[in-house]
């Protein structure tokens, strides 16, 4: 029923610095007046009908899932760019209602589940298209209450030392590289608040490495 992350709206969201960071991004990314995350299928209204058999209220293009909006839109194209959509992360104050609502209601496909160290955190990745979904549950000293909240993204680069340079000649600025929580993989973080949400690039620098899911920071 859904196939990909079609976009994501972002209060406050800079379209020119999405411009600086091009391509997809650019495409997926857009100003909003409340955080959405958008879910292309390749039917919309049919899949909307069916969430709503499903449990989830909707509101014209819009479900609620665990309170978070949540668009059905039609499938995307996605433009040639040296960044992909690696993975975005929600937090959830209820891993197992998440599990029933992005499993067994949107039908995404979870690949993992696992627990932080020291106990911090309980994840769930869930695999959409070519992208993840990755749902946290804080369970440590500062849990999340509320709805369910996008609260990052994560953009996939083939040679990040070529792209922290490129952004840099546009005026967006990178902490120093390191390496990933997730083994084969360096990252960084991106010092824009234009951007409206944590953001994070990521290289795999073993291949193998994308195509399983877990924490990359």
């Amino acid at each position: 029923m859904i196939e990909q992350i079609a976009r994501i709206e972002v209060p406050g969201a800079g379209p020119e610095a999405y411009a600086v960071l091009g391509g997809v991004p650019q495409a997926l990314v857009r100003p909003g007046e409340r955080m959405i995350l958008g879910f292309g299928a390749a039917d919309p209204g049919p899949a909307r009908q069916q969430l709503r058999r499903r449990g989830l209220e909707v509101d014209g293009e819009t479900v609620l899932v665990g309170g978070m909006p949540v668009a059905i839109l039609a499938l995307t194209d996605q433009p040639e760019c040296d960044l992909t959509l690696d993975h975005v992360v929600v937090h959830t104050s209820d891993a197992e209602r998440a599990v029933a609502d992005f499993g067994g209601r949107l039908g995404l496909d979870l690949r993992l589940d696992r627990h932080a160290a020291q106990g911090s955190a309980r994840m769930l990745f869930f695999r959409c298209g070519p992208a993840v979904v990755e749902v946290v549950q804080p369970t440590g000293d500062a849990p999340h209450d509320g709805p369910d909240a996008l609260w990052g993204v994560a953009w996939r680069t083939p040679d990040l030392d070529a792209t922290v340079r490129r952004l840099a000649a546009g005026g967006i600025a990178a902490s120093p590289v390191r390496t990933g929580r997730k083994p084969g993989s360096r990252v960084c973080s991106l010092r824009e608040r234009r951007l409206g949400l944590p953001t994070l690039l990521i290289e795999h620098t073993d291949r193998s490495s994308a195509d399983r899911p877990g924490d990359g920071r």
